[in-house]
């Protein structure tokens, strides 16, 4: 498995250069350098996504629309919608609470993971996402045919320019994702859950001017 460690800052805001901007909860790591110049309050603050936007529908419609769509009942439909709610709001801390069981989170994160598996998967093309790594070194690294995997459900775009960071992930399918730009607490964003189980294996790399692109396949 490759070491890949993604850095997500809970609490206190932005950090600085190799800063501290709260309790770090990262993925699994080895092989190459993290690039500590770049800090990121959350998962959804490095792929771009702007917090602050307006969210996309109420609780209620949320719930509604779940209900509808799944044809499950209102309570587990509430459940659902407190967890997606839940992810776009406290992204890291979700994440780490999936496997930590002391976590005010880790019901939400369960219920987030069964969302996702009892919902449509994607199937609308490419999905994109970035790691706070540094491109040089990570390029250079003998990594093609390694595993990435992440520390919780992770988010992706089908919008190629929702995706900063000099270093960007692309995967052709998310067989254990869904799309949730409809659900989404930040509207507009063309976001794609995946999974805590989905793996990607690395199939090649490649430079779009400064940008290292990671062509990834499911595994």
């Amino acid at each position: 498995m490759i070491h890949i460690s993604v850095q997500f800052y809970s609490g206190g805001g932005t950090s600085g250069a190799g800063g501290a901007g709260g309790k770090v909860a990262e993925n699994t790591a080895k092989n190459f350098e993290i690039d500590s110049s770049a800090a990121w309050v959350n998962d959804k603050k490095m792929q771009g996504a702007n917090p602050d936007t307006v969210e996309g529908m109420t609780h209620s419609e949320r719930v509604d629309e779940l209900m509808q769509g799944l044809k499950i009942s209102r309570e587990k439909a509430e459940r659902y919608a407190d967890a997606i709610e839940a992810y776009g709001r406290h992204t890291s801390e979700m994440q780490a609470a999936l496997k930590d069981t002391t976590s005010q989170y880790h019901q939400k994160a369960l219920d987030l993971e069964s969302y996702i598996k009892a919902t449509n998967r994607w199937a609308g093309g490419d999905t994109y996402r970035s790691l706070n790594v540094n491109a040089e070194t990570f390029s250079k690294s003998d990594n093609i045919g390694e595993t990435i995997s992440f520390n919780g459900a992770s988010t992706w775009y089908s919008n190629k320019e929702n995706v900063k960071g000099e270093v960007r992930l692309v995967s052709g399918t998310q067989s254990k994702g869904t799309g949730i730009n409809h659900l989404s607490v930040h509207s507009g964003e063309k976001e794609v859950l995946a999974s805590d189980s989905a793996r990607y294996k690395i199939k090649k790399k490649y430079w779009e001017g400064r940008v290292l692109y990671v062509q990834v396949e499911e595994i």
